[in-house]
């Protein structure tokens, strides 16, 4: 079993195609103004179309296949998160997070603390406020770098 990282895109791919799948095909079609008749709507149209119709890459009805497969699913009981270290960091007038004698680039945005997760050698920035991931850097293991930000990884 292989899991996903949050608010990672790339190994996520077949799951949000998913969330393309219903926001470009039910979303786009329809107009809401009650909350209870977008639940009743969205389940009718998952029976009927969603998971209703056969599947242009598996040639299966996904309804039907999850029939199948339930009594084979089980839960995965053995997740541990791998964050060897987490701590706060305040975000100086430059706009980046000192960590270990290095410096690291943050977003435009304008920041005060920051909640960083360090683990494997990747640190990961979440704003401290809304939880919300901000950036990732590699970490570096020698002191007085700077890490600049790249389109990669960005939020």
């Amino acid at each position: 079993m292989y899991l996903c990282n949050k608010s990672d895109p790339d190994t996520k791919g077949k799951f949000e195609n998913v969330i393309r799948y219903i926001k470009y095909n039910f979303f786009d079609r329809y107009e809401f103004y009650v909350m209870e008749r977008l639940n009743s709507d969205i389940l009718i149209w998952l029976d009927k179309v969603g998971n209703g119709r056969v599947h242009q890459t598996t040639l299966k009805v996904p309804k039907e296949e999850y029939q199948r497969e339930r009594p084979l699913l089980t839960m995965y009981k053995n997740y541990e998160k791998k964050v060897v270290r987490e701590r706060i960091a305040m975000v100086d007038g430059l706009n980046t997070v000192r960590l270990n004698g290095n410096r690291y680039a943050m977003l435009k945005d304008k920041y005060n603390k920051v909640r960083l997760e360090i683990s494997e050698g990747i640190i990961k920035v979440f704003d401290i406020v809304t939880g919300e991931f901000v950036v990732k850097h590699a970490e570096m293991k020698c002191k007085g770098n700077f890490a600049a930000l790249r389109k990669s990884n960005r939020s």
